[in-house]
């Protein structure tokens, strides 16, 4: 804990905590979490050192990374400076209370989110107090580029622009082949602008469960869309 804290400090965080749990059990342990944690004032530049803070702490020996947001947390992002507001790579978890918005626009193969789990086997929610909004032509809420992901929203998830995807696993149309991504909806997702989807899955035996509620608004705007 004091060498991860000592490298937050190092990338000038000087108030920050660091804790670590255990993954699996004592008889069949599976690595160490981090889980950080900086005023909320901090949060953007946390994400902008992300790239050079996360393999820090994984050269310490941690194996995943934990992103907790807390309901009192809230920032803006602007797709150019940063077209993922927060991102976790490999087995890892990112839960959302706050309030976040990404603004900007970017391309089918430079898209944006607030909220993506980039590789395999991550899991993402957004709580029943979260809100996730995006502007701008392909910019995700939440979103995931690999296999067995689950993507969760119980909160609010609103689009506005062409190509945005509320929840989508794999990421828009530019990751094909991925199997196992579910997403689960009990909360809202609604997206405006043409060709833009509240949940997308493009890959095999993927799942959409939804009991809340999709909406959409546009030209080729499906509420719901699986390819695989």
């Amino acid at each position: 804990v004091e060498q991860a804290e000592e490298a937050l400090r190092f990338h000038g965080f000087a108030t920050c905590r660091a804790r670590h749990h255990r993954i699996g059990t004592e008889a069949a342990p599976k690595g160490w979490l981090c889980r950080i944690e900086v005023p909320d004032a901090e949060i953007p530049r946390l994400v902008e050192l992300r790239a050079s803070v996360v393999p820090a702490l994984k050269r310490l020996g941690y194996a995943n990374v934990t992103i907790d947001l807390d309901p009192t947390t809230a920032a803006s992002f602007v797709h150019s400076t940063n077209a993922v507001a927060f991102s976790v790579d490999h087995a890892s978890t990112i839960t959302n209370s706050g309030n976040f918005s990404l603004t900007g626009g970017g391309t089918g193969t430079a898209r944006g989110a607030v909220l993506l789990g980039a590789t395999n086997d991550n899991q993402l929610t957004n709580t029943a107090s979260g809100i996730i909004s995006t502007t701008g032509a392909f910019n995700d809420g939440m979103a995931a580029n690999g296999s067995g992901n689950t993507l969760t929203n119980n909160g609010r998830i609103t689009t506005a622009g062409p190509n945005a995807y509320g929840m989508t696993a794999a990421w828009g149309q530019t990751n094909s082949g991925q199997l196992n991504n579910t997403i689960v909806n009990t909360g809202s997702v609604s997206t405006s602008g043409s060709n833009a989807r509240a949940a997308s899955i493009l890959g095999g035996s993927g799942l959409i469960n939804n009991s809340g509620t999709l909406s959409t608004t546009g030209s080729g705007t499906p509420a719901a869309y699986m390819q695989g």
